[in-house]
């Protein structure tokens, strides 16, 4: 029962956005977390060309359980994205805050929130301005690795780097 009204759902979902005008990748997602039977349906458009980067600029920053605090070489690493942003006023970045599944919901958006603030901060302290800078947090709904191990947890405990034209 549970499986049709998903797929019901998720049909609808997919016919309205592509209704939708300049529309190139739908993301749909749909969670069944409840006891109750209540079902999550979310749906995320996103609309933007990604842009090439070259391997010296890092896509992904790690970070230590429970922490938002950026280590000194990915510190390093992001003075590159820096400079590729500063040659390329056309270019904005999306830092999206991911955490892994330990903690409630709640406080894991807020610590995706805090990591991709903190990768934010740094960069404005290279002289990046706000209008150049998007974040976002996911909290734990966008894991890498589903697994339970600790380096499933690292590789999900980070802040992804999209680059975008503006």
């Amino acid at each position: 029962m549970h499986s049709k009204i998903l797929t019901s759902l998720g049909l609808l979902l997919l016919i309205f956005v592509a209704g939708c005008a300049n529309v190139t990748t739908p993301e749909v997602t749909v969670n069944d977390r409840s006891k109750d039977g209540v079902v999550t349906v979310k749906a995320t458009v996103q609309n933007r060309d990604v842009v090439a980067v070259p391997a010296n600029i890092p896509s992904v920053i790690y970070f230590e359980f429970d922490s938002f605090t950026i280590a000194k070489n990915q510190k390093r690493q992001l003075v590159h994205v820096a400079q590729f942003l500063k040659n390329r006023p056309s270019v904005k970045l999306i830092l999206e805050g991911h955490t892994d599944i330990r903690g409630t919901n709640e406080y894991n958006l807020s610590l995706g929130q805090k990591r991709s603030k903190s990768v934010g901060d740094i960069l404005r302290l290279t002289g990046i301005q706000d209008l150049k800078l998007e974040q976002i947090s996911y909290g734990e709904e966008r894991p890498v690795d589903n697994g339970t191990s600790e380096a499933a947890h690292a590789l999900n405990r980070r802040v992804e780097l999209q680059f975008i034209k503006s």
